[in-house]
């Protein structure tokens, strides 16, 4: 396991100036993955802990997106086919989410199939050997926030208009790419505990409320709320302040939901405790 952890060390530290980001870029990621530490049960923390080999979760928040190209094909049998796209997810005329993969022999591009197997898997965390309990937990982490952010959300595919060109704050970029990183690194300059504090300012109420449902509702949340900022998009647009600084409250907001449900469905994975009352509590609002 030594061996393992160096050379993903050894991995990362060349990946970090070459590779472009991705969904939120490290700031969003690593204050997602920060929320959710901050609001796991003793329990979870000492059993992620364990997993992680004493790790941070923060510390792999970006992992999946620095060696996308590089995982395993043997990872999941399914991953090799869906790895340029398995961080997106499509929507339907209703903005529901797939729930597969196959749409009448259409391939769809579906990070919620890989949350949820990564889940399942997990539920059997103690069994599983250490190098894919450790990969799978930061998929999954890595996985939620993806959901949450804006430029992921595929609506369904003649509608997708993540690979447009146009211009960000006077710089040629491309929409997706622009939910990628470039609005949070030019409004938000700090460190990504500065920017997790920041967005976490929701009472336990309110919390409450935000982690209600599963991965499927969070996803369809996130596609209500997220399709309104396309509306005057066009290809070869100009996004400048304006347009920015009007969708600076959706991605503290996007943020904030991730970080929060990152948490419930880590509590819920390794606190035995917390998921029986959880269990208890939807069955009686059922």
């Amino acid at each position: 396991m030594k061996t393992y952890f160096k050379r993903i060390a050894l991995m990362l530290m060349f990946a970090a100036a070459s590779l472009p980001s991705s969904a939120w870029g490290r700031l969003g990621h690593a204050a997602i993955n920060k929320i959710a530490e901050d609001h796991l049960t003793r329990t979870a923390r000492k059993n992620i802990s364990r997993h992680m080999h004493g790790e941070s979760i923060v510390t792999y928040a970006s992992w999946p997106d620095d060696f996308r190209d590089r995982l395993n094909e043997g990872f999941r049998p399914d991953w090799n086919k869906a790895r340029g796209y398995a961080h997106t997810y499509e929507v339907d005329s209703l903005l529901m989410p797939f729930r597969g993969i196959d749409d009448n022999g259409r391939y769809v591009t579906n990070a919620l199939y890989f949350i949820d197997g990564f889940i399942s898997d997990l539920k059997e965390a103690e069994s599983m050997d250490d190098s894919t309990r450790f990969t799978e937990i930061v998929m999954l982490c890595h996985f939620i926030g993806d959901i949450h952010c804006p430029g992921h959300i595929r609506y369904a595919p003649k509608r997708d208009i993540g690979g447009w060109k146009v211009t960000f704050l006077g710089e040629p970029s491309t929409y997706h790419k622009v939910w990628d990183g470039d609005i949070l690194a030019a409004y938000y300059p700090w460190s990504w505990s500065d920017f997790a504090m920041m967005c976490d300012i929701c009472p336990k109420d309110c919390i409450a409320k935000i982690t209600e449902g599963d991965i499927y509702d969070w996803a369809h949340d996130a596609a209500v709320a997220s399709l309104p900022v396309r509306e005057h998009v066009r290809k070869g647009a100009d996004l400048d302040a304006e347009w920015a600084i009007d969708r600076l409250d959706l991605t503290r907001m996007m943020i904030r939901k991730a970080g929060y449900r990152l948490a419930h469905q880590l509590n819920m994975l390794f606190d035995a405790k917390y998921a029986r009352r959880h269990n208890k509590a939807d069955a009686g609002r059922k």
